[in-house]
């Protein structure tokens, strides 16, 4: 995600940056940028509706990870927590969508979308509450309150 597990201030043990997955299909990800892909270049499609391929994107066209359209803005409001929460913690490390803890703007916008696309659901209010009561105690802001993300500028 932001630049290695070693380097995050305890951010690779947040609870808001993991999550369960395929781990075929997380293995295929590895550390591909989030992203809307072109359809004529996907090299992978799962059976839920992730896909893997070039970019469609002007400002980035390397190879990106597309989740199914019910995650992206899970996923996004992750993004906006860890970026947020651990703002000048990542000691290292630039990536195809972010360097240390920013998000590059053509992945930020694509992130922005994607939370407005894909609003907060009963599932991830659960997860925000479980993560809060039982383990961390803590939440991620932008679940309970999404209007936030558009009163942040740049993340």
């Amino acid at each position: 995600w932001f630049g290695g597990f070693d380097y995050g201030a305890n951010a690779q043990t947040d609870l808001f940056e993991l999550w369960p997955s395929d781990g075929y299909v997380n293995g295929l990800r590895g550390n591909l940028p989030f992203g809307v892909i072109d359809p004529s270049t996907m090299t992978y499609n799962s059976t839920n509706g992730c896909k893997i391929g070039k970019c469609n994107n002007a400002d980035f066209t390397g190879s990106c990870f597309e989740p199914a359209d019910k995650m992206k803005g899970d996923f996004a409001r992750s993004y906006f927590y860890l970026s947020t929460a651990y703002w000048n913690e990542w000691s290292c490390c630039e990536t195809d969508g972010t360097n240390k803890s920013d998000i590059k703007t053509w992945m930020e916008n694509i992130l922005r979308d994607w939370h407005a696309a894909d609003p907060v659901d009963d599932l991830e209010v659960s997860r925000n509450d479980v993560i809060y009561d039982q383990w961390q105690h803590n939440r991620n802001p932008f679940i309970d309150h999404p209007e936030w993300v558009d009163q942040i500028s740049d993340f």
